[in-house]
């Protein structure tokens, strides 16, 4: 839910409860490692966050196929550590733990499952970080796609819809046409928020892409338009970031709005 400083509290507390309790081989063990490197990761603490990432996938590689991924959720941790090594731009080794993630959920979940979806919208960012927009654009409508079926407004589906918008930004400062397209995926986006805020708790995922949207209205000139969408973003973030629940980024603004989103729909 983006409560990030509260989920790194009840990670620590899980991994305590289970290293005095569970097996060094048991999952639980292994996925509360993944856990507090999961939450740690969310309040961009990537650095601190890998050791545990590296814990719980080597837990999991100690043992042979397909014991590794039919005892272990080996495929989370590896998406997760994946996560990890994107926010600390190490961008070649994120890349090989999404790809090994892929190969694990195939086996485990089948072709295309929704953690195929998942992991491609991680690819997504990973790909736009690296300046490869068509690629980055390909792999976001997959993502879409995967994490739709069955679930046209599940949270994953507006995280895809918003990659979409930001991707088709970055190639909009090319060309206005892109600017329309990005402003279409973040309107979809914005409903589907809407929807589904009144249960999930908070504003700050409408906040965000109506952050992102008072954007492309600025580039476009209509600066009233702009203007009054980023002050209603700009007074939820306030409201959120007060609560002390959320994680407080500095010098990144991206990441600033980012950080009122759990991780796994950013």
């Amino acid at each position: 839910m983006g409560r990030s400083n509260k989920a790194c509290t009840a990670a620590h507390t899980e991994l305590a409860i289970l290293t005095k309790h569970d097996s060094p081989e048991d999952n639980n063990l292994a996925n509360a490692y993944s856990n507090v490197g999961y939450a740690l990761l969310s309040v961009y603490k990537a650095a601190e966050g890998i050791k545990y990432l590296d814990t719980a996938v080597a837990m999991a590689r100690a043992h042979a196929e397909p014991a590794c991924y039919r005892e272990y959720n080996i495929d989370r941790f590896l998406r997760n550590r994946g996560r990890c090594r994107q926010q600390m731009k190490q961008f070649d080794q994120a890349r090989r733990d999404f790809l090994e993630a892929e190969y694990f959920q195939a086996k485990i979940h089948g072709p295309d499952s929704h953690y195929d979806g998942e992991t491609k919208h991680e690819r997504a960012k990973l790909a736009a970080a690296q300046g490869n927009l068509l690629l980055a654009a390909q792999l976001s409508s997959e993502a879409q796609a995967l994490v739709s079926t069955g679930k046209p407004t599940h949270a994953s589906v507006m995280a895809a819809l918003y990659r979409r918008g930001c991707v088709a930004m970055l190639q909009g400062s090319a060309a206005a046409d892109d600017d329309d397209t990005a402003l279409q995926h973040l309107e979809k986006a914005l409903v589907i928020y809407r929807i589904n805020e009144p249960h999930r708790g908070n504003g700050g995922e409408s906040a965000r892409v109506q952050w992102r949207i008072s954007q492309i209205w600025e580039r476009k000139g209509r600066r009233e338009e702009a203007g009054r969408l980023r002050e209603e973003a700009e007074r939820v973030k306030t409201e959120l970031l007060a609560t002390g629940d959320y994680a407080v980024v500095g010098g990144d603004e991206e990441a600033g709005w980012d950080a009122l989103v759990g991780l796994l729909y950013r």
